[in-house]
């Protein structure tokens, strides 16, 4: 938070109030503002909400951070994340998170990462995408898409 702040920085990140809070991803160019309250528990809420990008990819350091987060995830497992079908998909993750931080949306490619995907019984064979809600431990529900 700061009290000083140019024009620019307003156009820069969007805002157009202070006081705020903006949380900035900038590996997946993201961002988000808070206007407050400034209070303890609400603080802590955005921070967490925001700790994560809004669709995270999992690979082995993500998965350390979602054992933290006591959030249900929304898997999503493509073939391979990096096509352009799937980047499609990826987009609507992040639109479907932003609408809901109660959940964490998440997706893998088997591609990148298949023996993960293992764990929930898909492979190249499966018919994808497959969405899973899971516990990020051993419980999981797969949904029909």
């Amino acid at each position: 938070m700061t009290k000083d702040f140019s024009k620019d920085m307003m156009v820069l990140y969007d805002f157009d109030k202070a006081p705020m809070l903006v949380a900035i991803q900038p590996t997946y160019n993201e961002r988000n503002i808070f206007y407050g309250p400034f209070e303890d528990e609400f603080l802590e809420e955005f921070v967490k909400q925001n700790f994560l990008p809004l669709s995270v990819p999992i690979n082995h350091d993500t998965l350390k951070l979602l054992k933290d987060d006591k959030r249900k995830i929304v898997l999503t497992l493509v073939e391979d994340e990096a096509d352009e079908k799937s980047e499609k998909l990826i987009k609507l993750l992040k639109a479907a998170a932003s609408a809901n931080h109660d959940l964490v949306f998440s997706y893998v490619g088997i591609k990148q990462w298949g023996g993960f995907a293992d764990t929930f019984g898909v492979n190249k064979k499966s018919k994808l995408p497959k969405m899973i809600v899971w516990d990020g431990d051993k419980e999981y529900l797969t949904v029909s898409i």
